[in-house]
């Protein structure tokens, strides 16, 4: 596949063949030049991925000083975000707060512009604004389930989250999370996290439910932690799909993932689509994902708001099936009428949400 062939089919497959190329000196990237990557560095914002691109465009364009810079600017981003991490899981544990790091941790080099955060109870939440309010850190807004504080120090958001939910609608019972909780080591500090399992469904029904958009962050996100999975913990998020009722997300995502690789790198990665297999859904939710599918595919490109049928579909179903969703029907149905212009303006914020 020749360069300027890729470039007008597909700039998000131009930008995967750079990430994943193992060798960036091959005949494959002899065309590209700095203009090139540099306009391509947009895109990776987009898809919230910029620091995983500048990796592979600083070793193809070695005498790029824009692409350094670009790059040493972001490296320091993702090391402020993992010291903000370190600062937090200080507080908390000084102050004995249970919380778990969700949505935060990637699985390659990342830059965050937030960190989210879930607590199991409201007076752990209320104890964790408290705890870090006390050390500089600012309200800056609030919903109906969260609270967001900004460290000046770091210049970045805090999401303290009571529920994983959009608006008042809950997505993913949190109460099922709770046997999923791990920690991992980051340079001495134990930070509790979710297993991959978990971790997996709640980045994936995420993406449909609250972002209504997959992106690249998604895709590798996906890719690198099924390929990483022991068959206990592709079982276990099956289990977790089921329980949470997020079957439809969790397939959907899965195979949006398996359409990609088709399309960009001609295979398929077997544990993606054996996970897929074992999900089942209704004959309605099946008919969607394909039609999800063919519209996806007829024009490859990244970021991809998520067909309107697809998004429609889901939210019955869920609420259909889901006893924790449809309760909140009704908050949601009262905070529609008491306050318009709040839930207008968050519905046109994913309706104008910008896509490539």
């Amino acid at each position: 596949m020749r360069l300027g062939n890729t470039v007008k089919h597909s700039d998000t497959l131009l930008l995967m063949g750079i990430i994943e190329s193992p060798n960036p000196r091959t005949e494959f990237f002899h065309d590209l030049n700095e203009d090139l990557l540099l306009r391509l560095f947009p895109l990776a914002i987009k898809n919230k991925v910029p620091l995983l691109f500048l990796e592979r465009a600083i070793n193809i364009c070695t005498e790029s000083e824009s692409l350094k810079n670009l790059y040493q600017a972001y490296l320091e981003k993702s090391r402020l975000a993992l010291s903000l991490v370190r600062e937090i899981n200080r507080i908390l544990n000084q102050a004995q707060i249970n919380y778990v790091l969700f949505k935060t941790f990637k699985p390659f080099p990342f830059v965050r512009i937030d960190v989210d955060i879930i607590f199991f109870t409201r007076k752990e939440l209320r104890r964790a604004w408290h705890a870090l309010r006390s050390q500089g850190y600012n309200l800056a807004g609030y919903g109906a389930f969260s609270i967001t504080l900004y460290s000046p120090k770091h210049n970045m958001n805090v999401d303290l989250h009571l529920e994983i939910a959009v608006s008042r609608l809950v997505y993913i019972n949190k109460q099922l999370l709770q046997d999923y909780v791990t920690e991992v080591n980051m340079d001495g500090d134990r930070i509790l996290v979710f297993e991959p399992s978990a971790t997996l469904a709640t980045v994936i029904a995420h993406s449909l439910y609250k972002e209504q958009m997959f992106t690249l962050s998604d895709y590798y996100e996906t890719n690198i932690r099924m390929s990483n999975m022991t068959e206990p913990q592709r079982r276990s998020l099956v289990s977790l799909a089921e329980h949470a009722h997020v079957e439809f997300s969790i397939k959907a995502g899965l195979m949006l993932v398996d359409a990609l690789t088709k399309v960009a790198f001609k295979k398929t990665v077997p544990v993606i689509t054996e996970t897929a297999q074992m999900i089942h859904v209704g004959e309605i939710e099946e008919r969607t994902i394909q039609l999800l599918l063919g519209h996806f595919v007829k024009n490859v490109r990244l970021p991809y708001k998520y067909h309107p049928m697809a998004i429609g579909v889901a939210f019955i179903m869920k609420a259909f099936r889901d006893p924790v969703m449809r309760a909140a029907l009704p908050h949601q149905f009262v905070e529609m009428i008491t306050n318009p212009s709040y839930f207008l303006e968050s519905t046109l914020l994913h309706m104008r949400r910008e896509t490539y």
